[in-house]
């Protein structure tokens, strides 16, 4: 924890919210994944958002799972995939 604390630079501006006509902006194919215990941020909300505004959107809500993603390189290397 030294090592880390010693290093680590917390990010402590507010979040950047892309606004519509940035995320319209997205006409690749886009992933989205996001756990549905995120205590940080709103995951289902963000989601319905999202799916309304980017074209070309994949999203995978992950039941269970927080803020952390962990393995999940089998959901994610086939959408890099394809």
């Amino acid at each position: 924890m030294d090592a880390i604390m010693t290093h680590f630079k917390a990010r402590i501006d507010k979040e950047y919210l892309f606004s519509d006509d940035e995320l319209k902006c997205l006409n690749m194919p886009t992933l989205l994944v996001g756990g549905t215990e995120d205590a940080i941020i709103p995951m289902e909300s963000v989601v319905l958002r999202i799916e309304k505004i980017v074209p070309h959107l994949k999203s995978m809500l992950i039941p269970n799972m927080g803020h952390a993603l962990v393995n999940l390189s089998g959901q994610i290397i086939p959408f890099l995939l394809s």
